[in-house]
């Protein structure tokens, strides 16, 4: 008996030995199959989170090149408006240095008219103060006081060309009066 007690004692010291060596091993494992499970949840949480937070990411990313787009869009419209205002604004400088060029041409005529109706003025005056000096003749007393038939042709000659004339630098005052006038309003316009 004493064999049978003591091979019972052997195998319950063994079995406590066995135990003490793999229970801990076996509790450990237990424990961290129970904290993997726990750290494991943890970790599909943290997962769903990454998840969330890459799709709002995403959504903001998609958000940002539909505005990038849409800005781009507004460039394109600003610079081809710049461009076309850009267009209209040289036209309109090219049409001001025409009409400045136009009115400068037209005060050079509007000079030069008045030249010629102060001078054609001139012609006159000095053709009436020489009426006026020699008396106040009419172009019947000239031909009156014609001394012969060839002088009377001639003085016939003489009095046409004196009322031509007289009649040529009434006209040119009239018409150089009628271009000034026309000349000024296109200046004025």
């Amino acid at each position: 008996m004493k064999k049978k007690t003591l091979t019972v004692v052997c195998i319950i010291l063994a079995a406590a030995m066995f135990l003490g060596i793999v229970g801990p091993i076996a509790v450990g494992s237990i424990y961290s199959m129970v904290a993997s499970a726990a750290s494991s949840s943890d970790l599909n949480d943290k997962l769903n989170k990454n998840k969330q937070n890459q799709n709002e990411l995403k959504q903001q990313l998609e958000e940002t090149q539909r505005e990038k787009k849409e800005m781009q869009e507004k460039k394109e419209q600003l610079d081809n408006d710049i461009s076309t205002i850009a267009g209209k604004i040289d036209s309109i400088n090219k049409t001001i240095a025409k009409n400045e060029s136009d009115i400068a041409q037209k005060q050079e005529e509007i000079a030069e008219l008045e030249s010629n109706i102060d001078e054609s003025d001139k012609l006159l005056r000095k053709r009436l103060r020489v009426m006026c000096e020699r008396g106040s003749m009419s172009y019947a007393e000239i031909l009156f006081s014609a001394t012969s038939f060839s002088d009377l042709l001639v003085r016939i000659d003489m009095v046409k060309q004196l009322y031509s004339h007289d009649q040529e630098l009434i006209s040119q005052l009239t018409e150089s009066k009628k271009s000034i006038e026309a000349a000024k309003k296109v200046v004025e316009e």
